[in-house]
């Protein structure tokens, strides 16, 4: 039932669409939530000489501020494509973990890519406690992710149709 179908665009779409609500439902109490304005502030806390660090705070919903991790390309004149990094970096009960984007820690995936001119985003994932008892928490997690997008969608130095996950 989660195979999509290869019969054309249309079909396809319509099995998205359908599966999305699906995963709303089963992750987060029923349906999808609103977003809510971000209301995004980043603070500059380390530098490299590729890229620049900044911790980023935003709401993913009205009562719930996480931190996550953003890092930006120095030396390039145009949007860097962003990486979402996922999992495999996370520092106790969801913070993120600026070692990841530090050479040779044990997940530096997120240094890899920030020094080669990737902007990353390092949203709080794991080690959580539960907000929501209507929730998941890897509703909770996902969520998290989603609206540390929406918080930097409108950067000028990202360029949001270059965007991939992982981790």
């Amino acid at each position: 039932a989660s195979r999509f179908p290869d019969a054309s665009a249309e079909a396809f779409a319509e099995w998205q669409d359908q599966t999305r609500t699906k995963l709303w439902a089963w992750l987060m109490g029923g349906g999808r939530p609103e977003p809510v304005d971000p209301a995004p502030a980043c603070e500059k806390v380390d530098e490299t000489d590729a890229f620049d660090l900044y911790q980023l705070t935003y709401r993913a919903r009205t009562d719930r501020t996480p931190s996550a991790l953003l890092s930006l390309p120095k030396g390039i004149d145009h949007p860097a494509p962003l990486i979402l990094a996922l999992h495999g970096h996370e520092a106790a009960w969801g913070g993120a973990d600026p070692g990841a984007f530090t050479p040779g820690h044990n997940d530096d995936f997120c240094h890899h890519f920030a020094s080669r001119g990737y902007a990353v985003l390092q949203p709080p994932t794991l080690d959580h406690t539960l907000q929501d008892p209507d929730w998941t928490l890897l509703g909770e997690w996902s969520w998290d992710a989603i609206a540390a997008l929406y918080a930097v969608e409108d950067r000028p130095e990202i360029d949001m149709g270059r965007a991939a996950a992982m981790g």
